[in-house]
């Protein structure tokens, strides 16, 4: 779906419906010159209620714009009018209102159309709706706003407490009193946090869809049963993400008003691998349970002291252990709802994830259980049976209809689309409408598509030559792509698909805009809109708040889409995405890195460093990054080429300095003035060389590669020698005078101490510094590397 809709938004949806009933009752009346009095009643009304909508758009667009609130109470009054509105059209449609020339043509045979339409009572249902509409004008707050336009009561204590529960989750769904010791506990089983995911899915929903969930029989049994399982499956594309955020605030609504209810969803999520292990999931789910009564809480905490024995080694939690735990935390309760959503996101591991969540419902007794995924063969194996309600969900035709109307306004609000003729504006919602088999996603690409073209002519032309599917929506993208901007497109979705941390925009900018000959010119950088044009509907804004800072893959089906291009494909295959292949991200940090706005001494002031990493944002991404794109390349001939670009001995290595400050300061550590002079004076000292910097970042193969070279092995720096780098790390530069012992990490040390110990005779190396290193290791378990060690003459003191 596009980027969400406020409730302007949805009014202005409205306000593109009733403009067409007016344009249809207009010309009925222009036509029959006789028109009965009861028509020209409801064409005024039609009218009113359109100046009514307009006005509220208004004021709904100016309260919005000082509101934080991200709503999701019931617009009961906005719904009523919608459907009233739909259903006149509908009977307006039936008697051949729709075509004007069918309506010329057979004006004598419609002189009195409307015999099976009551206009009466259409009348008053639009006064009706036009009354309880204009009441909202006088609003002078959203609060207010949603007060007049619902039907629930005490809408603002209920906006308010949605706004903390999406903002500060713990105040809402924690009811035990929590100690330092017991958060801990709750956060170690906290593998993935679903809450960033449940905040955009509650954005993405436009105001007036996915009601009708309510009134479905199977969503009626499962939300007023208990030890149901409930499967909403639909097409890629269908909604069911933006869905089960509805889903769970149901639930949550009558988990508010019980205390013997609890709620735990999960979202598997494609972009984020740690969210498709079954173990993650569980976890999780007991984390969120515990956090709502005591009793669950002591289960969680039992179990977390059995993984955490004294001068023991910590074990993990096994699948089979959570399962029953849950199971147990779940009898506390009177009833228990778990919403999973994307069970197909976890690729490979769908079968089993599918089979653990729904084992549990049976043995609990009080776990309602409900499961959003695609209708894949292995899922259904497991869940189409008997006793488990199905549902399938694809958009209902109202709310596809509402939601091209609402985006088609927004887009010409906006200028983004320029229709000359109001007659073409109806003809695309109809088309689509009729197209959209069920699929907001489709809507949203052909709606992209439209606001590309420049004339009315091309437009309808292309409502003609609307592709079928997804896919072909995708590679209609792609075709369309002017060649000197496909390496950009090309770039952006790979780092947008795969890196790692997620960039910002202003990080992703940097980086694309990088040039050729790896510099970095001003007049060369791109601006983040550009980017989403140039890739259109393939990406989206995304976001944990409000901000919507970074860009990502609008579906999952774009990833399914760029991954199966092939490889052979004429005109698409530099668009080709290789799961798991960073190799080019490495690279591309590496090329950064290397940038010649880098070849000078960093800065040694913090103003002066702030003011560099917003300059070149990109930059401690790239430092931080680059081992981890890298991993299990260093040993590939052509990409140690290209890794040695930075590493390489000359006489002056201030890219390499650049590297190490950016890495160790990273993005979220602010250094002092003192720490930054006291590190850029020992990296850029002359006697530290890229050997130093390659031992601590535990590189063997770039060591191997130095001393091939003939770099001094004996070269002592200001932060000790080659030995000592690769024991010590990089993090000891700046906690020199800590506790080593807690403070140094050893992963993947062993390989190069190793290289270099073979490196130089035995018994011949000193340490410099005390022997603090060596407990690291103990106490890491490094026996192995301890023994050799300790084989070299180093004393364990």
């Amino acid at each position: 779906m596009a980027d969400p809709l406020s409730v302007a938004g949805s009014i202005a949806g409205l306000i593109s419906l009733s403009d067409a009933l007016f344009r249809k009752l207009y010309r009925y009346i222009r036509e029959a010159k006789n028109a009965e009095k009861e028509i020209l009643d409801l064409k005024n009304e039609v009218a009113g209620l359109n100046a009514v909508l307009h006005n509220l758009r208004l004021v709904a667009e100016d309260l919005e714009l000082d509101s934080t609130f991200a709503s999701s109470i019931r617009l009961d009054h906005i719904n009523s009018c919608l459907a009233t509105l739909h259903k006149l059209n509908e009977q307006l449609n039936r008697v051949g209102l729709s075509d004007l020339g069918r309506l010329r043509k057979n004006m004598q045979k419609l002189a009195w159309p409307f015999k099976s339409i009551n206009i009466v009572v259409y009348v008053e249902e639009l006064r009706k709706q036009r009354n309880n509409l204009s009441f909202a004008l006088t609003a002078d707050s959203l609060t207010t706003l949603l007060q007049c336009l619902s039907l629930q009561e005490n809408v603002s204590r209920q906006l308010k407490d949605l706004d903390l529960r999406l903002r500060n989750r713990e105040q809402i769904e924690t009811r035990i009193s929590l100690d330092i010791v017991q958060q801990r506990i709750l956060d170690h089983f906290l593998f993935v946090n679903p809450q960033p995911n449940f905040r955009t899915s509650v954005k993405l929903r436009h105001p007036t869809s996915g009601f009708w969930l309510k009134d479905d029989p199977n969503f009626s049994t499962w939300i007023e049963g208990t030890g149901t399982t409930l499967w909403l499956s639909g097409i890629p594309g269908a909604g069911k993400t933006v869905l089960s955020g509805l889903v769970i605030q149901d639930c949550m609504a009558l988990a508010d008003a019980n205390p013997r209810r609890a709620v735990a969803f999960f979202y598997c999520d494609y972009k984020a691998p740690k969210s498709q292990v079954i173990i993650n999931i569980l976890g999780t789910l007991a984390s969120q349970i515990a956090q709502q009564n005591e009793a669950s809480f002591e289960l969680l905490r039992r179990y977390y002291f059995t993984l955490q024995p004294s001068h023991q080694l910590k074990n993990c939690p096994e699948k089979e252990d959570l399962l029953e735990l849950l199971s147990n935390m779940a009898a506390t309760f009177d009833d228990v709802r778990i919403i999973v959503d994307g069970v197909d996101e976890c690729g490979d591991e769908a079968s089993e994830v599918t089979h653990s969540l729904f084992s549990l419902a049976p043995v609990s007794g009080t776990v309602s259980l409900a499961l959003l995924s695609r209708d894949e063969s292995d899922i259904r194996e497991i869940l189409a049976v008997p006793e488990v309600g199905h549902m399938e969900i694809a958009a209902r035709s109202k709310d596809i209809d509402h939601y091209v109307r609402s985006e088609l306004e927004h887009r010409i609000n906006h200028n983004r689309l320029r229709l000359r003729s109001a007659d073409l504006k109806e003809d695309i919602m109809v088309y689509l409408v009729r197209k959209a088999q069920g699929m907001f996603r489709w809507v949203s690409c052909q709606l992209d598509y439209l606001c590309e073209l420049p004339t009315d002519a091309m437009r309808r032309k292309a409502l003609t030559e609307l592709p079928e599917t997804l896919h072909e929506s995708y590679e209609r993208i792609l075709l369309r792509v002017k060649a000197p901007i496909i390496p950009i497109v090309q770039k952006a979705l790979q780092w947008i698909a795969y890196s790692s941390p997620k960039l910002t925009l202003a990080e992703l900018v940097d980086i694309l805009s990088l040039g050729e000959d790896a510099t970095l010119d001003e007049e060369a950088r791109l601006d983040h809109e550009d980017v989403f044009r140039f890739c259109g509907s393939l990406i989206r804004r995304g976001g944990e708040s409000d901000k919507w800072d970074y860009a990502e893959l609008a579906h999952f089906t774009v990833l399914e889409f760029l991954q199966n291009i092939k490889p052979d494909h004429e005109q698409l295959h530099m668009f080709r995405l290789v799961p798991g292949d960073h190799a080019a991200l490495a690279k591309s940090c590496i090329t950064y890195l290397c940038s010649p706005s880098f070849n000078a001494v960093p800065p040694t002031t913090r103003q002066g460093f702030e003011t560099l990493r917003r300059k070149h944002s990109f930059h401690s991404h790239a430092s931080q990054s680059l081992t981890s794109y890298a991993c299990n390349r260093w040993e590939d001939a052509e990409f140690l080429e290209s890794a040695l670009q930075l590493f390489a001995p000359r006489e002056d290595c201030f890219n390499l300095a650049y590297f190490i400050c950016h890495r160790l300061f990273g993005v979220s550590r602010i250094p002092s003035d003192a720490d930054l002079k006291e590190l850029v004076s020992k990296i850029c000292h002359r006697t530290f060389r890229p050997l130093h910097a390659a031992a601590m970042l535990r590189l063997d193969s770039i060591c191997q590669w130095l001393l091939n070279q003939g770099s001094d092995i004996d070269q002592l720096s200001p932060v000790g020698n080659v030995l000592e780098c690769a024991l010590l790390g990089m993090d000891y530069i700046i906690n020199e005078g800590e506790d080593e012992r807690h403070q140094l990490d050893v992963d993947g040390a062993e390989a190069t101490v190793n290289i270099l110990l073979s490196a130089k005779p035995q018994r011949e190396w000193k340490l410099t510094r005390r022997a603090g290193p060596l407990y690291t290791f103990y106490f890491k378990k490094e026996i192995s590397l301890l023994a050799r060690l300790l084989d070299y003459g180093m004393r364990l003191e």
